[in-house]
């Protein structure tokens, strides 16, 4: 397998982590399109969705998601995208336009 920068990623030798687990590191994007912008990437290798095969994997990285979310203050105002097509690492991007303020 050739040199995976979402690997390196995971593994901590490159980015700063603004979150993680045992599953997934959630890093600010360098080349945002959105007033926030959050990558959450699979700490192990997979390809993309059609290679997740694990289904108790599948509900970790998306409760990872879900965390993220909640720490940046993006309950109410996010759009998900599910990716591995760039780079060929299973990540998801978290978007916003703003983070959400209660009433």
């Amino acid at each position: 397998m050739e040199t995976c920068i979402f690997c390196s990623i995971a593994k901590g030798q490159m980015g700063t982590a603004i979150w993680e687990n045992d599953v997934a590191v959630a890093v600010r994007d360098i080349k945002p399109e959105a007033p926030v912008q959050i990558v959450v990437i699979a700490r192990q290798h997979i390809k993309n969705i059609d290679a997740l095969e694990d289904a108790n994997l599948a509900g970790k990285l998306l409760m990872a998601v879900r965390e993220v979310i909640k720490q940046e203050g993006l309950v109410e105002a996010n759009k998900i995208i599910i990716q591995g097509i760039e780079v060929n690492h299973l990540h998801f991007v978290v978007m916003s336009d703003e983070r959400y303020q209660p009433a």
